[in-house]
């Protein structure tokens, strides 16, 4: 957060103070970095009752829905999100990414496949292709490029 988004912020901790508590995990600043910052800034005065400690299982999940939910974010951003995501979970389904993300199934469903690497795409592309031919045609493809002497030059 910067410029007048911070500026914001900061004011309203000199009016208002810590509205919400800074969330802790292992010590380190798990949600609440921006709030933090800008209450030093005015010269805050923290107390305990302005920190708790992570009590869920999952601490990224938990950054996650935070951010997600709270930020506008970027296509870009939210791209980057789903990349990592998936990285994350690879098996875990569009829709189930999507939630996480908080987009569509079909914007998930649309980064897995740009991020299906080059060979992958080329066979997927050749199968359609395949599923297209007549038997006739794919006898004379075969013929063509002689499988036989290809299989057994391996």
């Amino acid at each position: 957060m910067e410029g007048d988004e911070f500026d914001g912020l900061v004011e309203s901790i000199k009016k208002h103070g810590l509205l919400e508590p800074i969330v802790l995990h292992e010590g380190k600043i798990l949600d609440g970095r921006n709030r933090y910052r800008a209450a030093r800034e005015v010269g805050y005065k923290f107390v305990a009752e302005n920190f708790t400690e992570f009590k869920g299982a999952d601490p990224k999940a938990f950054v996650i829905d935070r951010n997600v939910h709270r930020r506008h974010l970027t296509t870009a951003q939210k791209q980057d999100l789903i990349k990592q995501l998936l990285r994350d979970d690879p098996r875990a389904s569009d829709r189930q990414i999507a939630r996480r993300a908080g987009v569509s199934h079909r914007t998930v469903a649309a980064v897995r496949e740009k991020m299906k690497p080059k060979a992958d795409l080329e066979l997927e592309d050749f199968k359609a292709r395949w599923a297209k031919l007549s038997p006739e045609q794919r006898r004379r493809f075969a013929e063509s490029i002689n499988l036989r002497d290809l299989v057994l030059s391996r």
